[in-house]
């Protein structure tokens, strides 16, 4: 008895001498850790825009910090950010830790984002076996006890809402506001399937033997190499009843190898406005033309695929470029109170306007397109709108004999310089989707991206498929 009497005194020695100095170092432990997290999160946001417009060369409209963890032993940290690179596209996600920086153009899911984050920590070299919740300016959802960051409206671990849209949200404003622009902006478009049977020559199709009238010079890259068949339509063997698409002919879309690039000057859309059926296989084969079968063939699909169509009614998508206009316009028509702006930032606050629209994604002929980064569509406007700035800015200048801006080009300067440009009223307007093949279970655009073909409306009622604009794109 007394020996235990003598080890309880000298525990409780050895503790009175020593957890207080354990217990002090743990609270410095635990405020240089919190330091670390606050720092780490005043500088992620900005950390993670640079490094996305290094890569992309374009810098996202929006960064946000939706949590984060500890990792070997609490030794390191890593924050979960999200981010979008224009106010129509979805958010993507991304990490900045002290291992790196890094994003693979992943969708950020608050689902899975922990996990997510986890595989990008491994994809850049550190394995991460365990790791324990822990981001700066933590709160607990009051939904799972989740730690989630200050400013986080939405809990990553339960999809909570931390911050529920009140009444400024003005959610039955956004319900009229919807049904109005989708009545508006309604229309048809043939959602494609692949089917598993073998496709003949004649057959709609992606990849593939093309048929091809013999009468014709096949196309050829800058080099003269023989282009790919990369998608053929029977417009006679679907019969689309649609008043934008005939009812005659084959419709073929014909791509150089190494197709990524997508040199607008060398792609073709080709259009057969009658259908020789004595073609047969052997002469096309005859005509050494590569297909998608042939193992040197580097783009991304490697096979053909039957195709089948079914008409459907859509209405604008997200990622189409003329959404805010669209929208802006139709509150303007419901509503004379010019607070559009302020509605459309409280309603992007939560994602919830895009909630109502689809993304436009699937392999489709017309409807409304699927992007993974903008449309090419908008740059497009906007750099032909910027050339006739500069030139009537150069008149000014010169007629006004401002001298102070004497370094500024004349107006004839600039417009030698624009001669080749677009005026105002040819600008190309690309308004149609004409085709779109997504990333699917058969194939995959680079990481999961998808390719679009446009052309203005009234070229395709005039069969005229000269002047098209394709976009290959990819997270």
């Amino acid at each position: 008895m007394p020996i235990v009497i003598i080890l309880v005194i000298l525990i409780g020695i050895v503790l009175a001498i020593f957890l207080p100095n354990y217990l002090k170092q743990k609270n410095k432990f635990e405020e240089g850790k919190q330091r670390l997290l606050n720092k780490l999160q005043k500088t992620a946001e900005e950390e993670l825009s640079n490094w996305l417009q290094n890569e992309n060369k374009i810098k996202p409209v929006s960064v946000q910090t939706t949590g984060g963890f500890t990792y070997k032993n609490d030794t390191c940290t890593c924050i979960i950010l999200k981010y979008k690179f224009n106010t129509n596209s979805k958010w993507m996600l991304g990490i900045v830790s002290d291992n790196g920086t890094f994003s693979k153009n992943t969708q950020f899911n608050v689902e899975t984002a922990q996990n997510d984050a986890k595989n990008l920590l491994n994809m850049i070299g550190v394995p991460v076996s365990k790791a324990t919740s822990a981001i700066p300016n933590t709160i607990k959802c009051p939904n799972c006890d989740n730690p989630i960051g200050k400013g986080v409206r939405i809990c990553p671990n339960c999809q909570y809402r931390i911050v529920e849209p009140d009444s400024s949200y003005n959610m039955d404003k956004l319900e009229a506001l919807v049904k109005e622009v989708k009545r508006h902006t309604a229309r048809e478009s043939y959602s494609i399937e692949l089917l598993k049977e073998k496709a003949t020559l004649f057959d709609s199709k992606f990849g593939g033997i093309p048929y091809w009238d013999l009468s014709k010079e096949y196309p050829v890259d800058k080099n003269g190499n023989k282009l790919i068949l990369l998608a053929q339509i029977n417009l006679e063997q679907e019969n689309f009843e649609s008043d934008k698409l005939t009812n005659k002919g084959m419709l073929q879309f014909f791509v150089q190898n190494e197709f990524d690039c997508v040199d607008q000057e060398v792609n073709k859309v080709i259009y057969h406005e009658n259908i020789d059926r004595n073609v047969t296989e052997d002469d096309i084969k005859k005509l050494n033309i590569p297909t998608t079968f042939d193992s040197e063939i580097d783009i991304t699909i490697r096979d053909e695929y039957k195709l089948a169509f079914k008409k459907v009614k859509e209405e604008i998508s997200f990622n189409d470029y003329r959404f805010y206009e669209v929208l802006e316009k139709a509150y303007n028509k419901l509503y004379d109170t010019n607070d559009f702006d302020e509605m459309w930032e409280k309603w992007t606050e939560f994602d919830v306007i895009y909630d109502k629209f689809s993304d436009g994604a699937g392999h489709k002929l017309l409807g409304f397109p699927h992007f993974c980064q903008e449309d090419p569509r908008s740059a497009i406007i906007s750099n032909a709108t910027q050339n006739q700035s500069d030139v009537k800015l150069a008149t000014s200048v010169n007629e006004n004999g401002n001298k102070t801006m004497s370094w500024f080009p004349s107006a004839n300067d600039m417009n030698k310089l624009n001669e080749e440009k677009a005026k105002e009223k040819d600008i190309p307007n690309y308004n149609t989707l004409l085709l779109q093949i997504d990333s699917c279970k058969e194939f995959t655009w680079g990481d999961n991206g998808q390719v679009n073909i446009f052309i203005n409306s009234k070229d395709l009622k005039n069969l005229n498929f000269d002047k098209v604009l394709w976009n290959f794109d990819c997270y």
